[in-house]
């Protein structure tokens, strides 16, 4: 009931790091007043975004959203797998707020010009491409290992 109160309590937008399961039988229940909490009583609009690049937890693809936005074609294979169909599943990449790669001052400025002023504050030669390599939640590991082996095919 509490998980109720705080879903009534939300504006138009809720974040939820839970599996979709729970928001949406809780939706149901209040899109249903009270009557149900299958799938058949929800109206509300309702997304997942799956932001691990190479898998994610099978509970992430509820077959019951609206859409699930992914970031790789191995996560649109997961969610196909996990029986959502192709109008669901929208691959999209990683969601980037703007405010990760642009500022007031860069906001307005062709991308070019901007890609070069960041490689000069980076220090960066503006002429060389530029590889980024992460590892995340996904316990990927060798990072080291991957880096040298890219250092020596890229010469």
């Amino acid at each position: 009931r509490s998980g109720i109160s705080w879903v009534r309590g939300c504006t138009d937008t809720t974040i939820s790091a839970f599996s979709p399961e729970f928001p949406l039988r809780i939706l149901a229940e209040l899109d249903s007043n009270g009557a149900t909490r299958e799938r058949t009583g929800r109206k509300t609009p309702f997304c997942t975004v799956v932001t691990d690049l190479g898998s994610a937890h099978p509970t992430w693809f509820n077959k019951d959203v609206d859409k699930c936005f992914v970031p790789s074609d191995a996560l649109y294979l997961a969610a196909k797998k996990r029986q959502l169909q192709d109008s669901q599943i929208v691959q999209y990449g990683l969601p980037i707020r703007q405010g990760f790669w642009a500022n007031s001052e860069s906001a307005h400025v062709a991308p070019e010009k901007v890609r070069k002023s960041l490689r000069r504050q980076l220090g960066l030669d503006e002429n060389l491409p530029t590889v980024l390599i992460v590892g995340g939640g996904d316990g990927m590991g060798g990072i080291v290992e991957i880096s040298k082996s890219l250092g020596v095919a890229l010469g």
